[in-house]
């Protein structure tokens, strides 16, 4: 189990054609924005659910900075959110291929995570990457590693 340190975190087919004209080219689901080459095409802006905050958690810069602290935040009681783990969620849910990008310093845990993931106690099945909820991406540096299922 990992430690529960307080810590600082700031990532067309085209096919052969006959005689027949070729089908149209279709650039869906959102536009000329899947012409581009690369992950970027994919990116995603993700939205912290504020109900799902930790309260050691201090959120900034528009909810789009968090940082561990020692002392508790003001952040309203909801059933939502984890007690024990400085741990949050998104807003939205990710579906199909998506990239984001992640600046950090310290050691941080970026996640992905099904909804449904415990959030109330200090099990491993409230844990991000230590159950079969959720995987996730450890970075610090002397380097990163992966965890799903305490695996």
């Amino acid at each position: 189990m990992k430690d529960k340190a307080v810590c600082e975190s700031d990532v067309m087919s085209m096919s052969p054609c006959c005689s027949d004209p070729p089908p149209p080219f279709r650039v869906e689901p959102d536009g000329v924005r899947w012409l581009t080459p690369g992950l970027r095409k994919y990116s995603c802006q993700l939205t912290i659910d504020t109900n799902t905050v930790n309260k050691h958690l201090k959120l900034s810069d528009n909810n789009r900075k968090v940082t561990c602290v020692k002392e508790d935040q003001s952040h309203p009681d909801h059933p939502h959110r984890f007690d024990y783990w400085n741990q949050l969620l998104c807003r939205t849910g990710l579906t199909g291929r998506c990239y984001w990008e992640v600046e950090w310093r310290g050691e941080v845990d970026v996640s992905v995570s099904y909804r449904g993931i415990r959030r109330k106690g200090n099990s491993g099945d409230c844990v991000f990457g230590y159950n079969d909820q959720s995987w996730s991406l450890i970075c610090s540096d002397g380097g990163y590693s992966v965890c799903h299922n305490e695996t």
